[in-house]
C-alpha cells in the first residue's frame, strides 16, 4: 500500500513542478513606463508566438552566433 501512496505522491510532485515551471511569470518588475509620442498605426495587435518562444529568447543569439527565429527577428528589427 505504501508503494501506491508514494507513487501517487511522486506523480503529484511532478504535476505541480510542471505547472510551476511553465506558468512562472517572466515579467520583469521595476521598469519605468513611458508614453509614446507617435500615434499607434493600428487599433489592435495580433501576435503569433511559437511554442516556447519568449521575447528575451527572440532577441538573443544562439550558441552558433546566429539569431533565434531569424525570419521573425529580421521582420521585427528591420521592417518596422
Amino acid at each position: 500500500m505504501w508503494i501506491i501512496l508514494s507513487a501517487v505522491f511522486v506523480q503529484i510532485v511532478f504535476l505541480l513542478s510542471v505547472f510551476d515551471i511553465h506558468f512562472h511569470s517572466p515579467i520583469v518588475k521595476g521598469m519605468t513606463p513611458y508614453a509614446n509620442p507617435i500615434p499607434a498605426p493600428a487599433k489592435r495587435l495580433v501576435l503569433f508566438s511559437a511554442d516556447g518562444l519568449r521575447f528575451d529568447t527572440f532577441l538573443s543569439y544562439g550558441n552558433d552566433r546566429e539569431p533565434n527565429a531569424k525570419f521573425l527577428r529580421f521582420n521585427f528589427v528591420f521592417k518596422r
